[in-house]
């Protein structure tokens, strides 16, 4: 068994080099020892890539250091930093005694010594402590979906290929969706595994080592496609959603319900009172009306800023931006903006 590990590892490591994709894919940097996976949304040019390769030395830039790297003007370096904003890629942390703004560009840590190797996951129950543990990672991803069956599926948004497993399974079962369709998304909604390939949704069946894709609409056309930059799929009230994000001079968010008579997405403002948190990787929850704090048709989202998080509300469009606040916070000071990302959920008060 070990052999057949240690021959999967030097495949998954030859991959890697051989395939470093940016757009629909994934790259993969070194920084020291580690091997680092970043998913990477849209195709990026020359000047995108000098940024993220100048990145892996702190984590962040600034506008200074681009300036002098690349012998930029500060107007092309702020607006291909701008750009990698917009795109996902990286966060915004100010307030620092020098007033130079740091741009960050987190990455999944998938190793410490070769690429997807050894990454351990786990499933705890908050309210017993018992922890079921899964068997080792040996590919890169950075979405977990579980299932009310106890299924794990973890994949990387942008390919092909879904990785599943119970607890105690001893490895994870490995299956690929044909050419040319790749999982923009996943979502488990009253039993059922709903899959987003290129803003088409469809039902997804798990196997052995296959899947079969079972699409519920047709293709899009620019009369009939959702209005957003970035999507991903959520749920409320038992319904599938597809949630859109748009950058421009402020953010925006739109919610999309699937009409089945219709075989389409349609776009809602209503949520029955319900609210709904997504965090900075896709969606988190669905909460019901009545919890003191929370606003009705409401969308909580994790901002691009450390410890920012919005409060959207679909039936105005206006958003309120916040920062943490909670007991034992790192304090505000004139030093650092920074403070972690924190979702209380109103169900498990």
């Amino acid at each position: 068994m070990k052999e057949q590990l240690a021959t999967f590892r030097t495949q998954l490591e030859e991959f890697a080099r051989k395939h470093k994709v940016l757009g629909s894919g994934f790259e993969v940097i070194s920084v020291g020892k580690k091997k680092l996976v970043r998913s990477v949304p849209t195709e990026l040019n020359k000047d995108h890539n000098g940024i993220l390769e100048l990145a892996q030395a702190e984590g962040f830039v600034t506008v200074e250091q681009v300036e002098r790297k690349f012998s930029w003007s500060t107007g092309r370096a702020i607006d291909v930093l701008e750009t990698l904003l917009k795109e996902g890629l990286a966060m915004i942390d100010d307030g620092h005694r020098d007033g130079k703004r740091r741009y960050w560009f987190p990455c999944v840590t998938l190793s410490s010594d070769s690429t997807g190797a050894d990454a351990k996951l786990l499933l705890l129950r908050l309210f017993t402590g018992e922890q079921l543990r899964l068997p080792r990672v040996f590919a890169p991803f950075s979405r977990v979906i579980l299932t009310a069956d106890l299924l794990v599926v973890i994949f990387l948004p942008g390919r092909a290929t879904v990785q599943h497993c119970r607890p105690g399974d001893a490895l994870w079962r490995v299956a690929s969706a044909p050419a040319p369709h790749v999982f923009d998304d996943l979502i488990s909604v009253n039993g059922t595994l709903y899959a987003l390939v290129g803003l088409r949704l469809a039902t997804l069946q798990l196997s052995e080592s296959s899947l079969e894709l079972s699409f519920l609409g047709g293709e899009h056309d620019d009369a009939n496609r959702p209005e957003g930059d970035r999507f991903m799929l959520g749920e409320c009230g038992g319904e599938v959603l597809l949630i859109s994000v748009e950058h421009e001079e402020r953010v925006v968010y739109r919610v999309f319900r699937w009409a089945s008579e219709k075989r389409k997405w349609e776009m809602i403002t209503n949520l029955g009172g319900r609210s709904l948190f997504l965090g900075l990787d896709g969606f988190a929850a669905c909460v019901d009306q009545d919890h003191p704090g929370v606003r009705g048709d409401c969308l909580y989202a994790a901002g691009r800023r450390l410890g920012e998080w919005h409060e959207y509300s679909l039936a105005d469009g206006t958003c309120d931006v916040c920062n943490a606040d909670y007991p034992g916070a790192p304090p505000l000071n004139n030093s650092s903006l920074i403070r972690p990302s924190v979702w209380i959920f109103p169900s498990l008060c």
